[in-house]
Formats: structure tokens, sequence, C-alpha cells
């Protein structure tokens, strides 16, 4: 076929949906759970955040790949391969996942809230409001995925920066992150928050989600 020459708006076209993906890894339940490793571990669990991370984006692109050969979604293909009770024991199992990280995402942003207002919103105003811009966000859509693909980016910007600034004035100590991530070590404190990291980063609805999204595209 004849060489085309590359295009930065049809490159950025495609990256939209990994921006949808993207951002589930900057959610309140993982932040929430690195910071909770990081307070009672320190830096021990930095290798094995990282191979979690790994593991999750291998698995979304695999289930990516699998919808752009089959043009159909990583449910629809469990769904014509299992059994009836095996079909509904996945969507129970991924119900329960998708209730799991909800109440997390939920709690940490209403946290988030009632620290950033000094208090003065409770934890139960700010489950409403992170509920209520959730369905805004859902309404959103309706005016195309461009718009929430460009509201998602924006965010992940912002968090972006705000983290490099923050990880810039902190004084973190560079060898102790270094270690932390080539020097594996599982401390037997620090096993129950591997076991939560690990499930935070490997996300059940994220990889569900890959397979389908590639088809809009």
């Amino acid at each position: 076929p004849p060489l085309t020459r590359f295009s930065f708006r049809e490159f950025a076209y495609l990256c939209g949906p990994g921006l949808l993906m993207a951002v589930a890894y900057l959610d309140p339940g993982n932040l929430e759970a690195d910071i909770q490793a990081g307070a009672n571990v320190g830096y021990a669990l930095l290798w094995f955040f990282f191979l979690a991370f790994s593991a999750g984006v291998t698995f979304q692109c695999m289930t990516a790949r699998l919808g752009i050969v089959t043009g159909r979604d990583l449910a629809r293909l469990c769904g014509d391969a299992y059994p009836k009770p095996a079909r509904i024991l996945l969507w129970v199992l991924l119900e329960v996942a998708l209730v799991g990280a909800d109440i997390q995402e939920t709690i940490g942003s209403a946290l988030a809230i009632s620290l950033l207002s000094g208090g003065r919103v409770p934890l139960w105003g700010g489950c409403i409001l992170v509920t209520a811009s959730a369905f805004l966000v859902l309404l959103l859509e309706r005016c195309g995925a461009r718009h929430l693909e460009a509201v998602f980016g924006g965010l992940i910007a912002m968090q972006g920066i705000s983290s490099a600034i923050n990880y810039a004035q902190a004084g973190v100590p560079q060898a102790a992150v270094f270690r932390g991530l080539f020097i594996p070590r599982l401390p037997a404190a620090a096993v129950p928050f591997a076991v939560g990291a690990l499930g935070a980063l490997i996300m059940p609805h994220n990889i569900y989600f890959a397979s389908a999204i590639v088809n809009s595209r």
C-alpha cells in the first residue's frame, strides 16, 4: 500500500478512547490505595505497583485488539462462548466489582470536597455532589464523544501537572524511590496494601470497556 504522511490530527482523534480508559487510573479509589500503601510501607511497593499497572494495561491492550479483530466487545464474546450459568455468574461478579469501585470513588471524592471546603461540605453532601456530577458527565456524552474526551483530557492534564508540582515540592528521597522501584521487597505488613493495589490497578470494568470503545473508532 502507498505510504501516507503522519497526521497529528488523526493521531489525536484515535487517542480519544485512550483518555477515557486512562482516567480510570486517576480515580480517588486508586489514589487512596496509593496513599495508604505509601503511608504505611513507604516506597517498598513501588515495584509491585509498576507490575500491577503494566498487567492492567496489557489486559486492556489485549481486549482492545480483540475488539478490533472481531468487531465485537468482550462481553458479547463471553456471552457466545460460555453457557448461561457462567454468563450470569460473570455478570454478577462484574456488577459487584463495579459497585465496589464506585463506592471507593464516591466516598474518596466526597472526602476531597470536604477537605477542600474546610469541612463546610459534609460527607453526605459531597456524595450528592459527586453523584450529580457523574450524571452531568453522562449528559455531556449526548453532545458527542469528542466533548467528553476533551473534558477528561483536561482533567488528566490538570491532575498530572498538580502531581508533578507536588512531587517537586515534597522533597521526595530519590534513592528510596529507586530502591522501591528496582529492588522487589514484600514485607508482611505490606501484603494487604499489595492486594488493594492489585484490585485498584487491574480493573475488570476497564478491560470490558477497552474492547467496546475501540469499535467507536
